[in-house]
Parts: C-alpha cells; sequence; structure tokens
C-alpha cells in the first residue's frame, strides 16, 4: 500500500521526497502523523521505517511499523486531568492531624507549640473554615442558659 493512499492528505507535505530518501540503505525515521485506518477512521499513528541492507549495501528488506498512538494520547490526557483533579483535592483539604486542647472556659484551642488561639483563628488558619460571627445556640441550651440566667 503506497503512503497516499494512508496518510491524511493535509500531513502529506510532510512526506515530500520521502520516497527518494527511504531509498537509502540502512535509512531509519520515526514519525508522527494521521493516518486512514482500514474502517476509513482517522487516527495518529506513530510511523516506525526501517531499511534493511544486505551484504552487498543493497536494500534486502524494508519494515514499517504503525502503532496507534490516539488512545496513548488519551489515557496521557486523562491521566493530566485525574493529576490535576486530585491535586487540587489535596490544596482543598487540610487535615488537623492531633487531638484538638480545647479551654472548657474561654473555649480558646491550643496548638502544638502550648500556645492558646481564639477558636475562629485557629480553624481559620489550619483549615479553609470561617466560623460564623452570628449567635447560635442549641435549643436545650437556650433553656438552660435562660433558666441559669432568670435563677
Amino acid at each position: 500500500m503506497r503512503c497516499d493512499q494512508i496518510v491524511y492528505h493535509e500531513d502529506m507535505r510532510q512526506l515530500e521526497g520521502f520516497d527518494e530518501i527511504r531509498k537509502i540503505p540502512g535509512f531509519s525515521c520515526n514519525r508522527e502523523n494521521r493516518s486512514i485506518m482500514k474502517a476509513g477512521n482517522l487516527t495518529w499513528v506513530e510511523e516506525r521505517n526501517k531499511n534493511i541492507p544486505n551484504d552487498n549495501g543493497n536494500i534486502a528488506e524494508v519494515r514499517c511499523v504503525l502503532f496507534d498512538i490516539l488512545k496513548h494520547e488519551e489515557l496521557e490526557i486523562e491521566k493530566s486531568y485525574a493529576h490535576k483533579s486530585l491535586q487540587k483535592v489535596f490544596k482543598e483539604i487540610k487535615i488537623l492531624r492531633d487531638i484538638i486542647l480545647i479551654c472548657i472556659s474561654c473555649k480558646q484551642i491550643q496548638d502544638g507549640k502550648g500556645f492558646w488561639h481564639q477558636a475562629k483563628t485557629y480553624l481559620g488558619y489550619h483549615t479553609e473554615t470561617d466560623l460564623s460571627d452570628a449567635v447560635w445556640m442549641l435549643k436545650r441550651c437556650v433553656a438552660s442558659t435562660y433558666q441559669k440566667a432568670t435563677g
């Protein structure tokens, strides 16, 4: 089969003079181009050509192997996307690895170095959490707080 029967017409320019060059004994080349497959579909291939000379220096054998690299390229793109997604997830996740010590009275949190911090400051630094300034209480806490206040 001739090159012009399998190489996509837009890639033919890169083959100009190729037929003459590949007649040289020992000629070898690798290249990528689009090829038309038997089923008529278009795919990217890596083409490896090698001329094998005989003892007289003439070409005894021509080896040409086509590798469908479209699947490989698609897998590389998927791999790159998955890697970027994982990097994004790891960036978004910050893990609190220690037991958090919280003062029962003032609700400050002790860091690993023994320093105490406001909960909002500590959590804001170690996570991407933002504590609300709004006043929220559980219903059972509201009842007990008002009971204590009214005595």
